[in-house]
């Protein structure tokens, strides 16, 4: 049962982003999805591009380095690896309006996915060996120092 509640808790998490991403924005407001998130697979590069999400929703606003293709995926999976539930999910690392930067956690998070990437970069085999898990372990913040 503990299995259960487990894997149930962050799949409701997810479901709960993902209507919230796949919502209009209302009023006029600029009700854009997270750019910051996903050290797995590519993203845009720079600039201040967006893109489509699969289902022909709002175009994602702010998305420097996710593939915007992945971005509930993504988020889940950040919800996991940082242990989010406790921190207020989505509200943890985004501000109301999703596409700001002025919150630090969500500029902070674009550099790590960017060092995960260059770190996972560097094997030559292609595959991922490091992931936000490896060090976050389930917390927002790294519980490993890094070495001297």
């Amino acid at each position: 049962m503990k299995r259960f509640k487990v894997l149930l808790i962050p799949g409701l998490v997810g479901v709960m982003c993902l209507a919230l991403f796949a919502q209009e924005p209302q009023g006029g407001g600029d009700q854009g999805a997270p750019g910051a998130a996903g050290a797995r697979g590519g993203g845009q590069r720079g600039g201040r591009g967006g893109g489509a999400p699969r289902g022909g929703g709002p175009a994602f606003k702010n998305v420097q380095v996710l593939n915007p293709a992945t971005i509930p995926e993504t988020m889940q999976s950040f919800v996991q690896a940082l242990g989010l539930l406790e921190k207020g999910t989505c509200s943890y690392c985004h501000a109301e309006d999703r596409s700001s930067d002025e919150k630090r956690p969500k500029v902070v998070a674009r550099r790590m996915i960017t060092m995960v990437r260059a770190i996972n970069g560097t094997f030559p085999d292609g595959q991922q060996h490091v992931t936000c898990y490896t060090c976050h372990r389930g917390s927002t913040t790294p519980l490993m120092e890094p070495a001297p």
